[in-house]
């Protein structure tokens, strides 16, 4: 496991660990990224009916959007949105329809590229076929022959960045459980197919540093964020 995922790990843990537990897989797709085994059900909600029917960890399967399906209000008690609101138009409305549904004293695990990051800027201004040919160098046995495996397109909309996550948090009442800026395993990879790696790569760092004037990051790719519902909501 990624180092950055432990804390994460440990917090969706204590969620396992209470007993009749109830988890969402917002944007799920065919497998997860924490281990989640343990809880009493485990619910997933895609836009495509082919990614849910090949998840075989899923205890119920909804198949919806986002930005506009609402589940009844506080029915979780952890919710995962791992890499999804990157490709949202509204990615705040996605996650206010899933805090409507986490139960008080529940987790919203949000794991999103890092808008500020070297990757970030990259991925804003170039095509998507620049995306796909570069999942698919960095992972040559990615399936081709599935429509709706992805890389899907972003939208990368402002509203994702670590700063303004942490707004949306403060104005909801929430509380920031953990957040981490760290370098994932595809910028990993694809740094080591490009040969960016010791020296090289800390030039480049030092540069991208020195550029921006520190406003933009060339390690930390990616965010993980976890926020906490409080036991007794406001109103």
């Amino acid at each position: 496991m990624v180092a950055a995922k432990r804390p994460v790990q440990e917090l969706v843990d204590d969620v396992r660990a209470r007993g009749g537990s109830v988890a969402l897989e917002a944007g799920c797709g065919s497998a997860s990224h924490l281990q989640l085994d343990g809880v009493e059900r485990l619910v997933g909600i895609d836009i495509s009916a082919a990614q849910l029917e090949r998840n075989t960890g899923l205890n119920e399967r909804v198949v919806g959007d986002l930005e506009t399906y609402r589940f009844p209000a506080q029915s979780f008690d952890l919710i995962l949105i791992w890499d999804v609101l990157e490709h949202l138009d509204r990615p705040l409305a996605a996650l206010d329809n899933l805090l409507a549904a986490t139960r008080p004293g529940g987790l919203l695990v949000v794991a999103v590229p890092n808008l500020r990051s070297l990757k970030g800027l990259i991925a804003k201004v170039t095509p998507h076929w620049f995306h796909a040919a570069t999942v698919r160098r960095a992972y040559p046995y990615w399936p081709t022959d599935e429509e709706d495996i992805g890389p899907f397109p972003t939208r990368l909309r402002r509203s994702i960045a670590p700063g303004h996550l942490r707004e949306y948090a403060r104005q909801r009442g929430l509380r920031v459980r953990h957040l981490v800026v760290y370098e994932s395993e595809f910028q990993r990879r694809t740094r080591r197919i490009c040969r960016l790696e010791g020296p090289v790569w800390e030039h480049v760092r030092k540069a991208v540093h020195w550029v921006t004037g520190g406003r933009i990051t060339a390690s930390g790719s990616d965010v993980l964020l976890v926020l906490q519902v409080p036991d007794a909501r406001a109103g």
